[in-house]
């Protein structure tokens, strides 16, 4: 019983640490690039876009 506790336990901590990892890298090579935050950099320049369209779809329409 106390065997499998600890090793439950050293495996949630591995993968704990494995994603933090993982995170961390992803954030490195984002700010490499200069471009931190780049997902809501595009994911904002897109709603601008489709906003724009509708826009200029609404004004076709009058």
């Amino acid at each position: 019983m106390n065997g499998a506790v600890l090793l439950m336990i050293l495996f949630g901590a591995g993968v704990l640490l494995g994603l933090s990892i993982l995170l961390l890298t992803v954030v490195v090579r984002a700010t490499d690039r200069g471009e931190m935050f780049r997902w809501w950099i595009v994911r904002d320049k897109v709603r601008a876009k489709r906003k724009e369209e509708e826009e200029e779809k609404v004004a076709g329409r009058r």
